[in-house]
């Protein structure tokens, strides 16, 4: 368990950060985790990303896995994680949902990871 997390702690800090044209900080990113560690990751990241969005991916069998968060800030300014992926889950065949801060889902097209998150990277303002 000590290991997983020292594990998280390194990807979390090897993962790029980006800033849209509006200056909103974002990490979006294709993972090699389990799906259930996603959101842990998410939360470790939040440290690097306090304020902005964050949204990652990965393949857990045959399904493919989306996590993201928005920060309070954020969702203050309108922007909405369960807005944020829903043309991502489209695009990798899935559905989920969840609230202005958190949203996951799953789909059958994990093959399209990738290009559901530059869909979605490309909604950011």
């Amino acid at each position: 368990k000590e290991l997983q997390k020292e594990r998280r702690s390194q990807l979390a800090s090897s993962l790029p950060v980006a800033t849209t044209s509006s200056g909103i900080h974002y990490c979006t990113s294709v993972v090699a985790l389990p799906a259930g560690e996603l959101r842990l990751l998410v939360d470790e990241l939040s440290t690097r990303v306090p304020s902005g969005i964050i949204a990652l991916g990965t393949q857990d069998g045959d399904k493919a896995h989306i996590f993201v968060k928005v920060s309070q800030d954020k969702v203050g300014n309108g922007i909405k994680a369960s807005e944020l992926i829903k043309h991502a889950l489209e695009i990798v065949e899935g559905s989920g949902g969840g609230k202005a801060e958190m949203a996951q889902g799953a789909g059958k097209a994990p093959q399209k990871i990738a290009e559901a998150l530059r869909k979605l990277t490309s909604q950011l303002p």
